[in-house]
């Protein structure tokens, strides 16, 4: 097993990485460090820095993997996209609307993905206690 270190929040590396690993069968997005806060809260700067890494990463790690799965014939996308994005919270917005993004963004494009022999699904974790839930 090879280990890649790469900051996905900036799209070149996430690009490089793709290209690194050219026989993806499986892509699973779960990246996301977003500050929680309503939307007072969390200045411009510190929301884009998450958007960056979890929305920006996912696409991008999609939009590259995707076109090395199509040419191959198929593969499967896997978005962990959080339970925030159906339980919106008015205390962890960014979060929220991030998590709402994600979930549209694998609905549409595994809407049309399987004429390209991929999947995309997208799984909700529910609830859980870690340093950023409770």
């Amino acid at each position: 097993m090879t280990v890649h270190a790469v900051d996905l929040s900036d799209g070149d590396a996430a690009r490089d990485l793709v290209d690194a690993c050219p026989d993806i069968d499986i892509l699973v997005n779960n990246a996301g460090a977003i500050a929680a806060g309503t939307l007072g809260d969390i200045d411009e700067p510190l929301w884009r820095e998450g958007w960056d890494l979890k929305v920006f990463g996912y696409i991008n790690m999609m939009r590259a993997a995707y076109d090395q799965m199509r040419v191959r014939g198929g593969g499967v996308i896997v978005n962990v996209c959080g339970t925030a994005g159906n339980q919106p919270a008015a205390d962890h917005v960014p979060a929220t609307t991030a998590n709402s993004a994600l979930i549209t963004l694998t609905r549409a494009v595994g809407g049309k993905s399987l004429d390209d022999g991929i999947r995309v699904v997208g799984i909700n974790p529910g609830d859980m206690t870690n340093e950023r839930g409770e």
